[in-house]
Order: structure tokens, then C-alpha cells, then sequence
């Protein structure tokens, strides 16, 4: 918006006295911005395009935390399963350990092989996945061993013979 006042103000490339100290007062900053703002575009125009951008490439803003990257390998895996145990232990937020990870500065880590899965569970997880519903029902026969089930269960032997005759 400055250098558009100031480019209007101007006559071939020089501006009329006290134009700077006005656009200055207009805009409420310095005299000193308002002529280096008229400055870089002079010294930006000779391509045709005006930059005035700031000059300060990955020095200006907020700092990085710096995370070192080695203390990952050094703790246990127990402690690093999470991002909220990891970041507990490296002594860093959460976000910054995220932030991290999106950037891919951090690969996540799982382990995708089952080498303890067999064809019997193989089966058994394509039948729960195509119907949670089906479930096989054992029959059980309460007349036998009645003695050993009631020692397991912790019932005592009265009241299972009256849960016994109810369900008779």
C-alpha cells in the first residue's frame, strides 16, 4: 500500500519534496521505512517486477527445537510405543514430536509381520470378519464332575443343586 501511494505521488521515478514525510504520516510509521521501502524498489525495478519483501530468509520468527535424534535409539522400546511416552522421555511437547513425525524426520515404526499366526487363526480371523455374529455354542454336561467345577467356580454344593432344580 506504501509504494502504491508512493509510485503515485511520483513524476518519472522522483518523488516531490515532503511526499515521504506525508505517505509517512499517512500510514503512521517512520520516515526512514517510507524511504527504504522507495529505495528496494527502485533497486528491485530494473526486471520489471518491484520486491520489497524483507530480507531475512530462515532468520526471522520463532526458533526450531532442536531434538536429538540419537536419544530415540537410546531408550527403551517399552517407553517410545507412543508419542506421549516418547516425548515424555526426550523431555519434548507432543506437537514438536508430531510436527516431527509429519515432516518425516521420525518414521513411525510398526511391525506388520505375524510369524506367530497360524492357518488355524488365519480362519479363524477371515470367519470373524465376514460374520461377527457366528459363535460356536459347546455343550456341557453339569452332571458330571460336579465336584471339580464347583471347586473351580467357587460356588457352593447348594446352591448349585438349586440352580441345578430351577433350570430342571
Amino acid at each position: 500500500m506504501r509504494l502504491k501511494a508512493l509510485l503515485q505521488e511520483s513524476n518519472g521515478g522522483k518523488l516531490k519534496r515532503g511526499t515521504i514525510r506525508n505517505i509517512a504520516s499517512l500510514f503512521k510509521t517512520s520516515v526512514r521505512t517510507v524511504q527504504r521501502i522507495w529505495k528496494l524498489a527502485a533497486i528491485t525495478s530494473t526486471d520489471g517486477r518491484v520486491d520489497v519483501s524483507h530480507r531475512f530468509p530462515k532468520r526471522c520468527g520463532r526458533k526450531r527445537v532442536d531434538i536429538d535424534f540419537t536419544l530415540i535409539m537410546a531408550i527403551p522400546l517399552r517407553r517410545r510405543t507412543n508419542i506421549r511416552s516418547l516425548s515424555s522421555e526426550m523431555k519434548v511437547s507432543k506437537s514438536t514430536l508430531h510436527r516431527r513425525i509429519k515432516e518425516g524426520a521420525i518414521r513411525p515404526h510398526s511391525n506388520a509381520l505375524k510369524p506367530q499366526l497360524t492357518d488355524q487363526n488365519k480362519q479363524m480371523v477371515e470367519v470373524k470378519q465376514s460374520n461377527p455374529f457366528d459363535f460356536v455354542v459347546q455343550a456341557f454336561d453339569w452332571t458330571k464332575n460336579i465336584e471339580a467345577l464347583l471347586c473351580t467356580s467357587g460356588f457352593s454344593l447348594t446352591a448349585f443343586i438349586s440352580l441345578y432344580k430351577i433350570l430342571e
